[in-house]
């Protein structure tokens, strides 16, 4: 079995266990064979032309909760401020934007320091994410050496400086995204750097505007949250030495989390539609991989992983642990090192027929 495929498309995955599974029965006509699903999103099942095989899924689900503490599936760790049962963030949806921020509207072929002047997050927002940007007429533009206070006291960055490529894209800068309305574009730059070798920048095409941001999916580790009557100050360097009547600006993007209801009865209709392809095709299923790590909050990591379970044997399933060992918490692991999680083992053991003690 193939662990965790991920192809561009899924047909190609399909196309390759299809091939694979006829190979084999060309020298082994009698063992089991076990498929997974593509990881794509809405991705299901296809049904190969073989009667001995298994098909298997992941389920992480709620993700927030699952992989709290992992700092393996972004470029920063995942924050652990989601609880199971609860209100599970699931991502981040724009809000607003600061107005207030100081606007340079010069030209300048030297780097400037900038500062956007004392910031007020609107009302009913959670979270500040930071946000150079530039528009109209502004050429190309360069920033770099980023600083944030909140309420008068700085702040650790994600990659303020752009020295750090991420680890999922390594022609991107680590934690910081590029969007615009229209056709400007945005470059992870080695032409002009105030300090080390890289910086931030956006050219435009005199219509419109581009931002950075480090607002992506609910990786919210790189976000501010947001407290009533809090305030905040940008600074870093600019360089724009082609700015005719446009302009740039370091200021903030505003936004909110958008959370979904969890409990036992979510997880089992998170699986349903495996369930009913299951049933519909009279194949067996198994739930290669589960868990939650060691990080979730409170209670959230038993919780989740017991009712899991009832779930996964109210319905037939066979299950499989994701992890026996970690060498170190944070970890999905049964044993962190030498000491196992007892509260899991007890789960665990009862999960499997066996008597609590």
């Amino acid at each position: 079995m193939y662990n965790e495929p991920a192809p561009p498309e899924a047909a190609q995955w399909w196309d390759l266990a299809g091939r694979a599974v006829e190979t084999i029965r060309g020298v082994d006509a009698n063992h089991i064979l076990f498929v997974e699903n593509p990881l794509l999103d809405g991705e299901g099942f296809q049904l190969l032309p073989d009667a001995n095989i298994v098909y298997s899924y992941h389920d992480y689900t709620p993700f927030a909760v699952s992989h709290a503490g992992a700092d393996w599936v972004g470029d920063s760790p995942m924050p652990a401020v989601s609880t199971y049962p609860g209100r599970v963030l699931a991502s981040v949806e724009w809000a607003d934007w600061s107005e207030d921020a100081a606007e340079f509207t010069g030209q300048s072929g030297e780097w400037v320091y900038w500062d956007s002047g004392k910031l007020t997050a609107p009302e009913g927002v959670e979270f500040a994410t930071l946000k150079p940007s530039a528009w109209g007429s502004a050429g190309q533009v360069w920033f770099d050496d980023l600083e944030l206070l909140i309420n008068g006291a700085p702040q650790t960055l994600f990659n303020p400086g752009f020295e750090e490529g991420s680890w999922e894209d390594e022609t991107r800068p680590a934690n910081w995204y590029f969007w615009s309305d229209s056709g400007f574009t945005g470059e992870w730059s080695n032409e002009q750097a105030h300090s080390g070798a890289r910086s931030l920048s956006i050219r435009s095409d005199g219509d419109g505007f581009g931002i950075w941001s480090q607002a992506n999916w609910m990786l919210t580790a790189p976000l501010f949250p947001l407290q009533a009557g809090d305030t905040f100050r940008v600074r870093g360097w600019l360089l724009a030495p082609e700015n005719d009547g446009g302009g740039v600006s370091l200021g903030l993007d505003y936004l909110n989390g958008v959370y979904e209801a969890y409990d036992r009865d979510r997880l089992l209709a998170d699986i349903q539609p495996y369930l009913e392809w299951g049933a519909a095709n009279n194949v067996p299923l198994f739930v290669g991989e589960f868990g939650a790590m060691s990080a979730a909050p409170g209670d959230s990591r038993p919780n989740l992983v017991s009712d899991k379970i009832s779930v996964m044997n109210a319905a037939g399933l066979h299950w499989a642990l994701w992890t026996f060992r970690d060498p170190s918490t944070p970890g999905f692991g049964l044993f962190h090192g030498g000491k196992a999680d007892e509260r899991l083992a007890e789960i665990l053991r009862e999960g499997m027929g066996g008597e609590r003690r």
